[in-house]
């Protein structure tokens, strides 16, 4: 087990713990509801600090308040071991199990993929994207995204050079160079290819697509073919997949 600092964002609307630590960091009634009282003092923090005054209580005003004093909670980070992993990666060799223990764990924890369920389902659609960690990079040439705007691919060569990267693959594009925004890489000038290359950024990239398509929601349903539907775009290989959730619930309950 390892801990790991909540960031959250705190807005108009939010109700908990984390309000009322704002609150107490604010020095106003401690009620736990994020509602005008609330975000008029959040306004004032941020205009006092040279921040946006939008009074949502983002990553830049709570690195500020941190500076300043605010104590946020700590999470105990859920981390599987090299034996889980390698039960639920049927097949896989130990050396793909060691490259990619920590950067999935990591991308878990970033992404708050922190449950039972959200690990079992998250690990389950990995190991059938990438054939327990056989693959990172798409098999295939790429060429048939060529020209394929819906993915971004609007330059020539840009179905091959944005095939898919990843150990969930994300590709073209649009969706390449968004999840290099994100992590502060330009894919436009370094190469897509160093997703795959990379195991941080492989677990990384599958940890993003987990975030940007809201997956927990359906992974905290317990609902395979819905998770499954958002991946592929379909239910190719329903029943492999099936069978990585049932072997990672083993897992993660021994």
């Amino acid at each position: 087990m390892g801990e790991t600092i909540i960031l959250k964002v705190l807005k108009r609307g939010y109700k908990g713990d984390n309000v009322k630590l704002w609150q107490e960091f604010l020095h106003i009634e401690p009620d736990g509801i994020f509602g005008r009282i609330t975000e008029e003092n959040t306004k004032e923090f941020q205009t006092k600090n040279g921040l946006k005054a939008d009074g949502i209580a983002g990553s830049k005003t709570i690195a500020k308040a941190v500076l300043l004093g605010f104590v946020i909670p700590e999470k105990k980070s859920i981390k599987i071991t090299e034996e889980q992993l390698k039960y639920i990666m049927k097949g896989c060799r130990q050396s793909s199990i060691l490259k990619y223990l920590e950067p999935v764990n990591k991308a878990m924890n970033k992404y708050e993929i922190d449950t039972y369920l959200r690990i079992c389902h998250f690990l389950a659609q990995v190991g059938h994207e990438s054939g327990s960690l056989r693959y990172s990079h798409e098999l295939a040439s790429g060429r048939m995204y060529e020209g394929r705007k819906d993915l971004g691919n609007i330059c020539p060569g840009d179905g091959m050079r944005f095939k898919g990267q990843g150990l969930i693959q994300i590709t073209g594009r649009l969706n390449i160079t968004s999840f290099g925004k994100f992590i502060g890489i330009d894919f436009a000038k370094e190469n897509p290819a160093r997703i795959g290359d990379e195991p941080e950024l492989s677990a990384e990239a599958a940890g993003w697509f987990w975030m940007t398509r809201k997956l927990n929601k359906w992974a905290d349903m317990d609902d395979i073919k819905g998770v499954s539907l958002r991946v592929n775009g379909g239910y190719n290989g329903l029943q492999e997949r099936i069978l990585y959730l049932k072997r990672a619930k083993e897992s993660l309950k021994s």
